[in-house]
């Protein structure tokens, strides 16, 4: 009876525990709406624990701070939770857009392009566009167009998170297989290759390791 007793004594103050752990968190998220997102993959091993959420769209700090400690509420009973934010549409292969870890402390960092980047103006693409394509990577976030100008084709890749343009000389050939190649100086033999899809992909001496989507 007395181990019975000691039990439900140990139940009952580790539930008063985390109700008190749970206010701690509730009271560090504001009244504002929580925007929608979804779990995609958790995994957890004794003290730590790995999420990642898929948003419908992005997202400020603040309210990533209000999903991190909604999720920390949540999983109260581990030291160390790592978060990982992927926009929907984004291969979740990609590094995440932005990332909120506690180890114990919460620390927000966004590594793509942020709301307020969107907002700043792009310079303009001279010369005639006649292909784009996007790259949703969140590090390397960028369009790329094939350019005519001057009488010869160049690619203009224009990286949204600084806004500039980088210009890179192309010669192109045709494969047998009847898909243009983009070769372009670099140290590495890398090339672009459209693909039978309409998509430009990056090749070097491995094959294939990045592909940007056409812009319709």
């Amino acid at each position: 009876m007395k181990k019975i007793l000691k039990i439900i004594g140990i139940l009952i103050v580790g539930y008063f525990i985390l109700t008190i752990i749970s206010g701690i968190f509730s009271d560090k998220i504001d009244s504002k709406p929580i925007p929608k997102y979804k779990v995609t993959k958790e995994k957890g091993v004794s003290y730590k624990k790995t999420i990642y959420l898929e948003l419908q769209e992005k997202v400020t700090e603040k309210d990533l701070e209000n999903i991190a400690y909604k999720q920390k509420e949540k999983y109260s009973n581990f030291t160390t939770l790592f978060i990982f934010y992927h926009l929907k549409g984004q291969d979740t292969n990609d590094v995440a857009w932005a990332t909120t870890h506690f180890t114990p402390e919460l620390s927000v960092n966004i590594i793509g392009t942020t709301i307020e980047d969107d907002k700043k103006p792009e310079p303009k693409i001279t010369g005639n566009i006649i292909n784009e394509w996007y790259d949703n990577n969140p590090i390397t976030n960028a369009k790329i167009f094939l350019v005519e100008e001057n009488g010869k084709k160049v690619i203009k890749t224009l990286y949204l998170k600084t806004k500039k343009i980088v210009v890179e000389k192309i010669s192109i050939k045709k494969q047998k297989n009847g898909l243009l190649r983009y070769n372009y100086k670099n140290k590495h033999k890398e090339y672009y290759l459209v693909e039978k899809n309409g998509n430009l992909s990056l090749y070097d001496k491995a094959g294939k390791f990045r592909e940007y989507k056409k812009v319709k």
